[in-house]
This record gives C-alpha cells, structure tokens and sequence, in this order.
C-alpha cells in the first residue's frame, strides 16, 4: 500500500511528541507520532516520524508542508515520505533494486 508515514527533521531538542501532532494536526488525522529514543553515548536523535490514518491524509500533509513549512518551537521543518524497513512477512518480496544485495564474487 501507499506510505502513511513522513519523516520529519530536524527537530528541536527535548521536541514532544505533542509538539509535533500539534504541528502537523491541521493537515490531516494522525495515527501516532513516533520520536525514537535517545542511545547512549550518542546524540539525541534530531528526527520523527508522523503516521498518518490512511495514505491520503499523508500524501495532501506532505503536499502542504511542501508549501509552507511546519514548525516546532519556530524549528521550520523538512518533510519526507518515510522508506524504513518493509515488514518482512507478506506477499510481494524485492522491488527495491536490490542495491547492496548482492553476494560477494
């Protein structure tokens, strides 16, 4: 199916969850946003996710924001489709190129 969910960068440190769906609330209905958790010894994590309820709502937010850019504490934001892994379980398999698969000669 269509992608329901946009990366979105880079945010302000110590940014909410909450923050970001009331950045992002007015442009269509959100599932969840996802904020991953900071790993030790490594910087915060300057990016999230925003999962939209179905493909449409995500493709017209990510069309608006193409426009005018959201914000989160007067952070303007870059939008994205999200590409992460495909779940592995399913039907259809490949279809990304293959880039990096290939065994070594």
């Amino acid at each position: 199916g269509e992608p329901r969910k946009l990366y979105v960068r880079p945010l302000p440190p110590g940014a909410t969850e909450e923050e970001v769906m009331l950045a992002f609330g007015r442009y269509g209905v959100i599932d969840r946003v996802h904020l991953p958790e900071p790993k030790p010894g490594m910087p915060p994590p300057n990016f999230g996710f925003v999962h939209f309820q179905d493909a449409a709502s995500a493709r017209a937010a990510l069309d608006r924001c193409r426009q005018e850019k959201p914000q989160v504490r007067g952070q303007p934001l870059e939008v994205e489709t999200a590409k992460g892994p495909q779940p592995r379980h399913g039907g259809a398999a490949g279809g990304a190129g293959g880039r990096g698969r290939r065994p070594p000669r």
